[in-house]
């Protein structure tokens, strides 16, 4: 799974604010911009926890250890 939104993703998600906002062309560089940071924002949610999730999985009784001299 890529961490990035697409441009498709993002544009999709601004096309829903832009129908949700009265279909207002005056408005479509902010439904944009609006919909580019929640995708980033839940790209972020994602790695953070998958992150986390890899660190307790390495914490875990009976996981394999490596160490370094």
């Amino acid at each position: 799974m890529d961490k990035f939104p697409t441009p498709n993703e993002i544009a999709s998600r601004a096309h829903d604010l832009f129908v949700a906002g009265g279909r207002r062309v005056t408005k479509v560089f902010e439904y944009w911009r609006q919909a580019e940071q929640e995708r980033l924002d839940l790209a972020a949610r994602r790695t953070v926890s998958s992150t986390a999730e890899q660190r307790s999985a390495r914490h875990r009784p009976g996981a394999r250890r490596e160490w370094s001299n």
